[in-house]
């Protein structure tokens, strides 16, 4: 038991030092948008996608620059050239 319970300790322990990159958050926020597609239309998934991409990229330097753009999406296309444009 000891061995099962420092063995979960190390892999929750891998989790609280994780810093995902740029290119890291791009790629998740880009498939999270397709998942959300994938339960409904294009329209409403971006909608709740919006919600989410403040949350993402939380912490990612010079952000706010293009914060305003987030709320601006209206399609996957958008927030592909946003994400080109990170």
């Amino acid at each position: 038991v000891n061995e099962l319970i420092n063995e979960i300790e190390k892999d929750i322990s891998f989790y609280d030092n994780f810093s995902p990159d740029i290119d890291f958050k791009k790629k998740f926020a880009e498939l999270y948008l397709k998942f959300l597609i994938s339960f409904s239309s294009e329209e409403k998934a971006v909608k709740e996608f919006r919600k989410y991409l403040s949350w993402i990229f939380k912490g990612t330097r010079g952000i706010n620059r293009l914060k305003h753009k987030f709320f601006s999406i209206e399609s996957f296309k958008d927030v592909s050239n946003i994400m080109g444009s990170l």
